[in-house]
Parts: structure tokens; sequence; C-alpha cells
């Protein structure tokens, strides 16, 4: 469902982005599927798809396997293709450097969306806490030991992004 001028530039970006050979042509293969599927351009697609890719360390996650998850985020969520790929790149890159799976941030941000948060505003939200949690502000620091809880990296690498904040949620009683 793709023009070949349009898939053309999509490789272009593909290649771009660090992909070569044979994996940047499934990636665009990957691209070009999701582009029809989603109701979106195949620039779009590639864009977000790269991203993810590049995001992760190499071998974390296939073409087929980001995109199914990021369809999920759009299926789940109140979000489209376009908002996620446009806004991906403010949380995405963080969580990949915490160790956070993209299934869990992909569920965050189904959450935030389907409770009336925008796009733009989710992916600022996500970023803020994974800041957070990466280099704690003394005051973060001081609240967390109060409470008993870990809020740095390595709490989120031991626990993963969902249990350090169902901690927090059980530690406040759900303030």
């Amino acid at each position: 469902g793709q023009s070949a001028n349009t898939l053309a530039k999509a490789l272009y970006d593909i290649y771009s982005s660090g992909f070569q050979g044979e994996e940047a042509l499934n990636v665009l293969k990957v691209a070009a599927q999701g582009a029809s599927a989603g109701l979106t351009t195949a620039e779009v697609s590639t864009r977000a798809l790269a991203g993810v890719l590049n995001a992760f360390p190499e071998g974390a996650y296939t073409a087929e396997q980001a995109m199914d998850i990021m369809f999920k985020v759009v299926d789940k969520g109140v979000i489209t293709f376009e908002e996620l790929a446009s806004t991906m790149g403010y949380a995405i890159p963080l969580a990949a450097a915490l160790g956070v799976p993209l299934e869990e941030v992909s569920a965050a941000i189904a959450v935030l969306t389907r409770n009336s948060m925008d796009a733009s505003m989710t992916m600022t939200s996500i970023n803020s806490i994974l800041s957070s949690m990466l280099k704690p502000s003394k005051e973060a620091a001081d609240l967390a030991k109060e409470l008993g809880l870990a809020w740095d990296a390595a709490a989120v690498q031991s626990k993963g992004m969902v249990g350090v904040l169902n901690d927090m949620i059980v530690a406040t009683g759900g303030s």
C-alpha cells in the first residue's frame, strides 16, 4: 500500500538510522506493513520503528516485535500511531538506558493516555519519573529513604519501573 517513491524515502531514512543491507530491508518491510495497518505513512512508521530499535541494545527487539508492541499501545491507549511516533523520543531513550523494557513503557503510555493524558504530557511524565530515578534529587532521595523505598537506577533495574512505582503506591497509601 505504499508507493515506490515513499518506500525509497523510507529506506533512505532507515539507512540514515544505521541499518544496512538485509536488516534495512526487513525494517522497511515491517515499517511499510505498520504504516498500512496503522493508517499512517511509511515515514512516520519508519521513524518510530528505527527510534525504538536504535534506543534499545542491539538484538533486544526484532523489528516485528517492536512494531507489535507499538500497535498494542495504539490499540489499548488513546493515542494515534503518529502521536506515538512523534512523542516517544521523550521517554524511550531514557527507558532503554535504565533497562526498562519497551513493554513496560508501552503499558504506561496506554494507561496514561486512557486516563485523559495527551501523548506529549504522557511522554513528558514518563521521562520525568525515569529521570528522577536515574538521578534523584536530594529531596526525592530523602523522601524515598524516609518511606523505606529504593528510588534509583539500581531499584529500576532490579524491580522494573512498575515494581518501583508499586512500592511507592504502597508506601504512600496511594497518595
